[in-house]
């Protein structure tokens, strides 16, 4: 083909090795149920698409939606019902920069959503406009991964697993916290609170596992319970804020949670006098270093002295591993790094 982009399909590099081979793609199901379309191109791939789809049989589809570049329009108007009519076989759904008409176009009035289980949902700031209510059976993910602060009116969450929310309004992850009476695993990037109403407190009875930001934690801490938490994960440039600090504590109190794991993540680019973690935060059990520095020898030294079991008072006593990542290890370094253990 003229096309170069073709080498990058395995399936297609595969079949292309000798017409014995090309006979095995052709029969084997699972290699065509992956299917990753560019849109906005000015050629049309519906008959191609429509193919590959055929090729994949009656499995389950997982599709990834991409543009060619930001903005275009699809100028094949027959690929969106080429790929609504094999929707009941749709299992994961990825949306990378495509635009809200085309989202609404192949989302809405679905005849049957059960067997979507994953939405990701990635596109630039401000490029789609509040997302609206739902049209027809409405969508309810297992997993929904979102990067746009759109608001969340066209899913349902009493089927969610896992979310990882990139940007988030605050009242819409407390929406979706309040819905999701089966999620478990909960990743926060980054969440703003625009609006001064206020919010109600909420408590989600299913949810083991946190991973936030340690960074803005007032604006939506105070508003969570989470009795049933196991793990914990923090991630922090440098030096926590107290009053971030003290809100993550109260919210470990209040929850009375069975708390097996805290995992921190630290990125260190300069020294803090008094230490990188505060002395009330929770008992940290796994620590994950990365120093960017520019003096790397000397920040890691002054963090292998904070962590030497030979200290007065052992700064991490319930830690059990420790990651690091860093340009190099100097043998002063590594002479440290042994004080670290008895």
């Amino acid at each position: 083909p003229d096309d170069e982009s073709y080498k990058w399909r395995a399936v297609l590099l595969l079949g292309a090795v000798c017409r014995e081979w090309r006979d095995i793609t052709l029969a084997t199901p699972h290699l065509w149920s992956t299917v990753n379309i560019w849109l906005g191109r000015k050629e049309l791939w519906s008959d191609i698409a429509n193919k590959w789809l055929q090729r994949s049989g009656a499995l389950p589809l997982s599709i990834t939606f991409t543009y060619a570049e930001y903005g275009e329009s699809i100028t094949d108007f027959d690929l969106v019902p080429v790929l609504r009519s094999h929707s009941i076989r749709w299992k994961s759904l990825t949306f990378n920069y495509v635009r809200d008409d085309i989202f609404y176009r192949l989302l809405d009035n679905l005849e049957d959503t059960r067997h979507i289980k994953t939405i990701r949902i990635y596109c630039k700031a401000g490029s789609w406009g509040k997302m609206r209510p739902f049209m027809g059976e409405p969508i309810r993910p297992k997993t929904f991964h979102w990067s746009i602060l759109t608001g969340i009116a066209y899913f349902k969450w009493d089927n969610l697993t896992r979310l990882v929310a990139e940007q988030i309004h605050i009242d819409d992850l407390i929406d979706i916290l309040r819905q999701a009476i089966k999620i478990q695993h909960c990743i926060i990037q980054s969440s703003i609170r625009e609006n001064e109403h206020q919010l109600v407190p909420i408590i989600n009875q299913s949810l083991m596992h946190l991973d936030i930001e340690l960074q803005g934690l007032t604006d939506i801490l105070p508003f969570l319970t989470l009795p049933s938490l196991q793990i914990l994960e923090c991630r922090s440039n440098d030096s926590m804020e107290h009053v971030d600090i003290d809100a993550l504590v109260n919210f470990i109190d209040r929850s009375q949670a069975p708390l097996r794991d805290v995992i921190y993540h630290l990125t260190v680019s300069w020294y803090a006098p008094a230490g990188f973690w505060d002395p009330i935060f929770p008992n940290i059990t796994h620590l994950k270093l990365d120093i960017i520095s520019d003096d790397p020898t000397t920040m890691l030294i002054n963090v292998f002295e904070l962590l030497a079991y030979d200290q007065d008072e052992i700064a991490l006593p319930s830690v059990q591993v420790i990651e690091l990542t860093t340009k190099c290890m100097s043998p002063t370094v590594w002479s440290h790094f042994i004080n670290l253990f008895p």
